[in-house]
């Protein structure tokens, strides 16, 4: 059994993860919690609330968590924005233990789910692992993998690391509870096969139509996520943002970016090899950007 836990985190995740570990009859002896969560109303609960109700000591600021003198054997990390300093990461006997959404040392860093899809990989995972003064480098406890499929956009692949990230925190509670040399279990990351991915956005999410249509349908699937960049065109000059594409069974020699049709289901592009139907976001419902658009013109200008 766990002798104590100072949790860290936030957002739904955070809050679903604190619930578990205060019905499993775990002692959270303190919580550090998302400043911008703090007093601020929300229909669903917060990491904050939680600790309101059940009467846990929460804090909003490290120092403050630091200077109270907690005791506790396991940090445990879910969703939490900030850098935990070196002192926190010091504070429970046993150290810190990071919930990455994510696999690791392969895609450190907030925005794997979109660089999977870019790179085409197959598979995805998530990863916990114990902490250190650099960020996403500490020794792996634990990884969960699964299937990237053909049709995932940003948004779904995120969705499905968010689940496969609670399973992986209550498996990782159960082994420290259950394990008395969690040292022994840690793995190196191998750094040979590390790379970060930051909030950067490929051409700054602007789609070039002179790729083949493979690359640009994984290209805007996985830009369909929300807090990046959306996936754009331009047209005259101006910007329009495109919601989805579908590659159409029709190989085309004509330029890549011209209009080949357009109908009720959205507009024929053509790329370099095929064309494509894309559909464009509702923003444009009535800015009159669309009513523009004809066949003959070619996007990307």
């Amino acid at each position: 059994m766990l002798k104590g836990v100072v949790f860290a985190g936030g957002k739904e995740l955070g809050a679903k993860c604190l619930n578990y570990l205060i019905a499993h009859m775990i002692n959270v002896c303190a919580v550090l919690c998302r400043e911008d969560e703090y007093g601020s109303f929300s229909k669903n609960e917060t990491v904050c609330t939680i600790s309101q109700r059940y009467g846990i000591p929460f804090f909003v600021d490290e120092q403050s968590l630091i200077e109270a003198d907690i005791h506790a054997q396991y940090g445990l990390c879910v969703m939490y924005p900030r850098k935990l300093s070196d002192k926190m990461l010091e504070l429970p006997q046993c150290g810190f233990y990071n919930f990455h959404g994510a696999p690791l040392p392969q895609y450190r860093g907030c925005t794997g789910h979109i660089w999977a899809i870019l790179n085409g990989e197959t598979q995805y995972g998530v990863t916990s692992h114990r902490m250190t003064a650099e960020f996403d480098r500490g020794p792996i406890l634990k990884a969960l993998q699964f299937p990237i499929c053909p049709d995932e956009t940003g948004i779904t692949l995120h969705a499905k690391a968010v689940d496969m990230t609670f399973r992986l925190f209550c498996d990782t509670v159960t082994l420290l509870s259950s394990t008395e040399n969690v040292e022994s279990m840690l793995t190196p990351q191998d750094e040979s096969k590390a790379a970060y991915y930051g909030k950067t956005i490929p051409n700054g999410a602007e789609i070039l139509w002179n790729q083949h249509a493979a690359e640009i349908d994984k290209f805007i699937r996985a830009l369909l996520f929300h807090g990046v960049l959306p996936p754009f065109t331009r047209h005259e000059g101006e910007k329009i943002h495109v919601s989805a594409i579908s590659i159409l069974r029709q190989t085309t020699s004509e330029q890549p970016g011209k209009i080949l049709g357009i109908d009720a289901e959205g507009i024929v592009v053509a790329t370099e090899d095929n064309a494509v139907s894309i559909a464009f976001s509702q923003m444009h419902a009535d800015d009159g950007v669309l009513g523009k658009l004809r066949e003959g013109a070619v996007l990307g200008n």
